[in-house]
């Protein structure tokens, strides 16, 4: 098993969790797949993999929160060392969103429309209510009246004017992202590819993502985030990676839990934080990872498979799944010339000669050492 994936995962909702398993038999095999979440074994399917990568995808239906999961396979002729992979989903609750625009944001609202959201569109500011807004507007006076508001929201600048949070400037192409450790949770991997027209810097907030050129892409001000493209106008709402980084985007607002991220082992874990963050391991170890800048924080203690728990030492802000990486899956025969090299004769080709050789040596050799220790007592 050597990859998984979710779809958007919303409470209420059937989502899509997709696994990727290799086959390097030399043909199809029949095995046993066991998919438990939380401990609790919610499918068991028979399944025929053909040679080389399939595609497992899993129908589910869950309640709010941060589920664990993890996908067995049954192999009784081969190896069951690395059979299990381990993978975190966060099922959000639903989300009222509000869209503030001058016109009909045809593009914006389409993306929204999905059982996920409710999405009102409103003209002015006051109007703004519910749980999140997205903002495609560059009057000074409404950005100002947003900027104070509780509710999180996303800022889409067109690059019209000046405004508190952003200069306009000369038309430019740039692709993202050159990213901050947020990439992954705003789902920004598909942006790489992608040319964006932007006339717009923005000038105030934290920088989470960049344009390859170096200019900013997304910066975050308090609860809010602050683009320097419209949705509806640009070219970028047209591209497939729009959906996902949009509802990623609504994600990083509005999610309680802290951070959710997958990994092998032997990675590192980095957490940006304003707590000192504890992490404990699958055995049920504490770590205080070390401290390598302001509010950063970093973690090296990850040999073990499993889910790794972020807490601020009173409750769970998050979970890190690791797991082996896909190379050290691949078994493969020595070649002839491997064979020789490691046993030094091709009359050792099974092996059993040099081992048995070996462990006699090692027996007489400890024998003797014994003894000798016996002698100096």
């Amino acid at each position: 098993i050597v990859g998984a994936s979710s779809g958007p995962s919303f409470e209420g909702e059937e989502f899509v969790l997709n696994f990727k398993i290799l086959n390097e038999y030399e043909e199809k095999k029949k095995t046993v797949l066991l998919l438990k979440a939380d401990d609790r074994v919610i499918k068991k399917e028979n399944v025929i993999l053909r040679v080389g990568e399939n595609s497992t995808p899993f129908n589910i239906k869950l309640s709010k929160g941060v589920h664990r999961f993890s996908l067995e396979l049954e192999d009784r002729e081969g190896f069951l060392f690395d059979n299990k992979f381990y993978f975190v989903v966060n099922v959000r609750e639903k989300k009222d969103i509000c869209v503030l625009s001058d016109s009909y944001p045809e593009r914006l609202v389409a993306a929204l429309s999905h059982p996920y959201f409710d999405v009102r569109w409103v003209r002015e500011a006051a109007d703004i209510k519910g749980d999140l807004f997205v903002a495609c507007v560059e009057s000074e006076k409404d950005i100002t009246r947003l900027l104070q508001r509780d509710i999180p929201g996303i800022f889409c600048l067109r690059g019209k004017s000046n405004t508190s949070i952003s200069n306009k400037t000369p038309e430019k192409i740039s692709s993202v992202v050159k990213g901050s450790f947020f990439g992954n949770s705003l789902c920004a991997g598909g942006l790489s590819e992608v040319p964006v027209r932007y006339n717009c810097f923005i000038t105030e907030g934290k920088i989470l993502l960049y344009f390859e050129n170096g200019d900013p892409f997304l910066r975050k001000t308090k609860n809010h985030l602050i683009l320097p493209v419209s949705f509806e106008e640009n070219d970028l709402s047209l591209r497939p990676v729009f959906i996902p980084f949009l509802f990623g985007l609504i994600d990083f607002l509005s999610d309680d839990i802290f951070y959710i991220r997958n990994i092998r082992t032997d990675e590192e874990i980095i957490v940006e934080s304003l707590f000192k963050p504890e992490i404990i391991n699958p055995e049920g170890v504490k770590y205080e990872p070390v401290q390598i800048g302001k509010s950063r924080y970093l973690f090296k203690e990850t040999r073990e498979r499993g889910f790794y728990k972020i807490t601020d030492s009173k409750k769970t802000r998050g979970f890190v799944a690791a797991n082996i990486h896909p190379s050290e899956s691949k078994l493969e025969s020595l070649s002839e010339e491997e064979v020789i090299y490691v046993f030094g004769r091709q009359d050792f080709f099974n092996g059993a000669n040099f081992f048995l050789v070996m462990a006699l040596l090692s027996f007489f050799l400890s024998a003797f050492m014994e003894r000798k220790i016996f002698r100096v007592k």
